[in-house]
């Protein structure tokens, strides 16, 4: 009908959906593990977080490509390290993604807001962690095998 506004907050159309759903129960039911005051919105700290997996995969590959720079090998040596790479790539995003959605749902559960705060930029923290743990493992392990072809 012409004229009647729509009552129903989830079922509005583009970004002013998205305005009434912040502050409305539907957008309350489902807690995000990276809501924090000071971002613009739940999606913004989640896709920083989503960068900061990719750039942990992304750093195990560079490090294992990197330690055969000076190193004479076949190509059969690069599609090994490669591979290499994108396992422990993979393996460190995985516990990064992990450690991450178990602290997360602790936090969730917390009355204290600043408990929460800080379990939250403890996370986002430990992705240091992450990152160098998996530049390191990937140049180790890609300079170890090259040792033993």
């Amino acid at each position: 009908m012409k004229g009647q506004t729509n009552s129903r907050p989830e079922e509005l159309p583009g970004p002013q959906s998205q305005r009434l759903l912040r502050g409305s129960a539907v957008a309350s039911q489902a807690p995000c593990c990276f809501e924090l005051p000071g971002f613009p919105t739940r999606s913004v700290s989640t896709m920083l977080w989503n960068l900061l997996i990719i750039a942990c995969f992304f750093t195990a590959v560079g490090s294992a490509w990197d330690a055969i720079a000076g190193v004479p090998t076949t190509l059969r040596g690069h599609i090994l390290i490669v591979v290499i790479g994108v396992v422990i790539g993979a393996a460190c995003a995985f516990a990064m993604w992990w450690v991450s959605e178990t602290v997360g749902t602790h936090a969730s559960k917390l009355r204290s807001e600043s408990q929460r705060k800080w379990l939250i930029r403890a996370v986002f923290a430990s992705s240091i962690f992450w990152i160098s743990l998996s530049a390191v493992l990937g140049r180790w392990a890609s300079l170890t095998v090259l040792r033993h072809i």
